[in-house]
Protein backbone atom coordinates (compact mmCIF):
# COMPACT_ATOMS: atom_id res chain seq x y z
CA UNK A 1 0.00 0.00 0.00
CA UNK A 2 1.46 3.35 -0.96
CA UNK A 3 0.51 6.57 0.73
CA UNK A 4 0.60 9.83 -1.18
CA UNK A 5 3.60 11.52 0.39
CA UNK A 6 5.77 8.51 0.93
CA UNK A 7 5.77 4.88 -0.03
CA UNK A 8 5.20 3.02 3.19
CA UNK A 9 7.72 0.39 2.13
CA UNK A 10 10.38 3.07 2.22
CA UNK A 11 9.16 4.28 5.57
CA UNK A 12 9.26 0.74 6.92
CA UNK A 13 12.96 0.62 6.25
CA UNK A 14 12.92 -1.69 3.23
CA UNK A 15 15.62 0.51 1.78
CA UNK A 16 17.02 1.37 5.23
CA UNK A 17 15.39 4.80 5.16
CA UNK A 18 14.24 6.08 8.52
CA UNK A 19 10.60 7.14 8.79
CA UNK A 20 11.64 10.73 9.39
CA UNK A 21 13.37 10.85 6.01
CA UNK A 22 10.03 10.72 4.21
CA UNK A 23 8.60 13.91 2.83
CA UNK A 24 5.49 14.97 4.77
CA UNK A 25 3.65 17.66 2.82
CA UNK A 26 0.46 16.93 4.80
CA UNK A 27 2.10 17.52 8.16
CA UNK A 28 1.68 15.62 11.40
CA UNK A 29 -1.41 13.67 10.30
CA UNK A 30 0.61 12.02 7.53
CA UNK A 31 3.55 11.32 9.84
CA UNK A 32 1.27 9.79 12.44
CA UNK A 33 -0.48 7.67 9.79
CA UNK A 34 2.81 6.42 8.37
CA UNK A 35 4.26 5.59 11.80
CA UNK A 36 1.16 3.69 12.88
CA UNK A 37 0.86 1.85 9.57
CA UNK A 38 4.47 0.74 10.01
CA UNK A 39 3.57 -0.48 13.50
CA UNK A 40 0.57 -2.42 12.12
CA UNK A 41 2.69 -3.99 9.37
CA UNK A 42 5.45 -5.00 11.78
CA UNK A 43 2.87 -6.67 14.06
CA UNK A 44 2.27 -9.10 11.16
CA UNK A 45 -1.24 -9.96 12.36
CA UNK A 46 -2.29 -11.90 9.23
CA UNK A 47 -5.81 -13.28 9.50
CA UNK A 48 -7.86 -11.53 12.17
CA UNK A 49 -11.26 -10.42 13.32
CA UNK A 50 -12.27 -7.12 14.84
CA UNK A 51 -15.23 -5.13 16.04
CA UNK A 52 -16.21 -2.33 13.66
CA UNK A 53 -18.76 0.44 13.66
CA UNK A 54 -19.47 3.11 11.07
CA UNK A 55 -21.17 6.24 12.39
CA UNK A 56 -22.78 8.59 9.92
CA UNK A 57 -26.10 9.97 8.73
CA UNK A 58 -26.78 6.65 7.02
CA UNK A 59 -28.22 3.19 7.50
CA UNK A 60 -26.48 0.20 9.03
CA UNK A 61 -24.59 1.81 11.89
CA UNK A 62 -24.81 -1.02 14.40
CA UNK A 63 -21.50 -2.61 15.49
CA UNK A 64 -20.36 -5.70 13.63
CA UNK A 65 -17.56 -8.23 13.90
CA UNK A 66 -15.57 -8.52 10.69
CA UNK A 67 -13.40 -11.55 9.92
CA UNK A 68 -10.51 -10.90 7.55
CA UNK A 69 -8.61 -13.69 5.82
CA UNK A 70 -5.80 -13.11 3.32
CA UNK A 71 -6.57 -9.38 3.39
CA UNK A 72 -10.21 -9.86 2.33
CA UNK A 73 -13.41 -9.73 4.34
CA UNK A 74 -14.49 -13.34 4.96
CA UNK A 75 -17.55 -12.69 7.11
CA UNK A 76 -19.52 -9.93 8.84
CA UNK A 77 -21.81 -10.64 11.79
CA UNK A 78 -23.82 -8.34 14.03
CA UNK A 79 -21.69 -7.90 17.16
CA UNK A 80 -24.61 -7.95 19.58
CA UNK A 81 -26.64 -10.85 18.19
CA UNK A 82 -24.03 -12.87 16.29
CA UNK A 83 -26.33 -13.11 13.27
CA UNK A 84 -24.78 -12.92 9.83
CA UNK A 85 -25.17 -9.58 8.07
CA UNK A 86 -27.44 -9.84 5.06
CA UNK A 87 -25.39 -9.97 1.85
CA UNK A 88 -27.31 -6.95 0.49
CA UNK A 89 -25.87 -4.89 3.37
CA UNK A 90 -22.24 -6.00 3.09
CA UNK A 91 -21.18 -2.94 1.10
CA UNK A 92 -21.65 -0.86 4.27
CA UNK A 93 -19.01 -2.95 6.05
CA UNK A 94 -16.25 -2.71 3.51
CA UNK A 95 -13.33 -1.95 5.77
CA UNK A 96 -10.46 -4.15 6.81
CA UNK A 97 -7.80 -2.63 9.07
CA UNK A 98 -5.89 -1.70 5.90
CA UNK A 99 -9.14 -0.09 4.70
CA UNK A 100 -9.21 2.03 7.85
CA UNK A 101 -5.71 3.30 7.05
CA UNK A 102 -6.88 4.03 3.48
CA UNK A 103 -9.85 6.02 4.83
CA UNK A 104 -7.45 8.18 6.84
CA UNK A 105 -5.19 8.64 3.81
CA UNK A 106 -8.18 9.61 1.69
CA UNK A 107 -9.19 12.27 4.22
CA UNK A 108 -5.64 13.64 4.24
CA UNK A 109 -5.47 13.64 0.43
CA UNK A 110 -8.85 15.35 0.15
CA UNK A 111 -7.74 17.92 2.73
CA UNK A 112 -10.76 17.23 4.92
CA UNK A 113 -11.90 20.18 7.00
CA UNK A 114 -11.45 18.13 10.16
CA UNK A 115 -9.70 14.81 10.78
CA UNK A 116 -9.22 13.24 14.19
CA UNK A 117 -7.63 9.80 14.49
CA UNK A 118 -6.70 7.70 17.50
CA UNK A 119 -4.44 4.68 17.08
CA UNK A 120 -3.99 1.48 19.10
CA UNK A 121 -0.88 1.86 21.22
CA UNK A 122 0.69 -1.54 20.49
CA UNK A 123 -0.68 -2.56 17.10
CA UNK A 124 -1.01 0.86 15.48
CA UNK A 125 -4.40 0.34 13.82
CA UNK A 126 -6.89 3.26 13.86
CA UNK A 127 -9.33 2.78 16.74
CA UNK A 128 -11.27 5.99 16.15
CA UNK A 129 -11.56 8.05 12.98
CA UNK A 130 -13.71 11.19 12.73
CA UNK A 131 -13.85 12.95 9.38
CA UNK A 132 -15.66 16.12 8.40
CA UNK A 133 -14.85 16.61 4.75
CA UNK A 134 -16.34 20.07 4.32
CA UNK A 135 -17.23 22.82 6.76
CA UNK A 136 -20.07 24.03 4.53
CA UNK A 137 -21.73 20.69 3.79
CA UNK A 138 -24.17 19.11 6.23
CA UNK A 139 -24.36 15.38 6.98
CA UNK A 140 -21.27 14.30 5.03
CA UNK A 141 -19.35 13.58 8.23
CA UNK A 142 -18.35 10.00 8.95
CA UNK A 143 -16.76 8.21 11.86
CA UNK A 144 -15.32 4.73 12.22
CA UNK A 145 -14.61 2.76 15.38
CA UNK A 146 -12.45 -0.35 15.48
CA UNK A 147 -11.47 -2.46 18.45
CA UNK A 148 -10.75 -5.95 19.69
CA UNK A 149 -8.44 -6.97 16.85
CA UNK A 150 -7.57 -10.61 17.43
CA UNK A 151 -5.46 -12.86 15.25
CA UNK A 152 -7.05 -16.08 13.97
Amino acid sequence: MAFKSCRVALCLGVLASPLTACSEPHGPEQSELNANFAKWQSANVGDYEFRFQRLCFCAFIEPVTIEVRAGQIASVVHADSGTVVDTTQLSWYFLTVDGLFEAVQDAIDREAHSLTVEYHVQLGYPTSIDIDYSLNVADEEVSFRASEVEGL
